[in-house]
């Protein structure tokens, strides 16, 4: 893809959601042959330039850099001139599962009483599916 000239809040932008944290990776190059460009990576909005990478002239390069911030749209654009655009991806970072917050129960309690699944109270030693806890036990 080719930008065709500098960048703005409406025109000559690429733009794309991410869950939060992530790397960018793109693969980018100068649309002039001898000057090299500047690309603003924002997030939230197009003002918001988070870092900036250079996309040289010449032949296209691979360049990563880091979003550490919640989930929003990024904005990529170049600061003056245009860009052509090679490949463009996202890796999520800090884990792959989404997975936030995660709270750690109580130990249980080993001499709590317990049940089977009409509720009546047995010996520990009791086969079958078994309430301890207030957690289902199969022995």
């Amino acid at each position: 893809m080719k930008t065709g000239g500098t960048g703005s809040a409406d025109a000559r932008t690429l733009s794309f959601d991410v869950p939060g944290n992530c790397t960018i990776t793109v693969i980018a190059c100068s649309s002039n042959s001898s000057s090299d460009r500047t690309l603003n990576y924002a997030a939230g909005t197009f003002d918001a330039v988070f870092t900036t990478s250079i996309a040289p002239a010449g032949a296209p390069v691979k360049t990563s850099v880091s979003y550490e911030g919640p989930a929003t749209t990024l904005y990529l654009s170049s600061a003056s001139g245009g860009i052509n655009f090679y490949d463009i991806a996202f890796t999520p970072t800090g884990g792959t599962n989404g997975i936030n917050n995660i709270n750690v129960a109580p130990t249980a309690n080993e001499n709590a009483p317990v049940y089977n699944l009409a509720g009546q109270r047995v010996n520990k030693e009791a086969k079958g599916i078994l309430i301890q806890n207030g957690r289902k036990v199969i022995k």
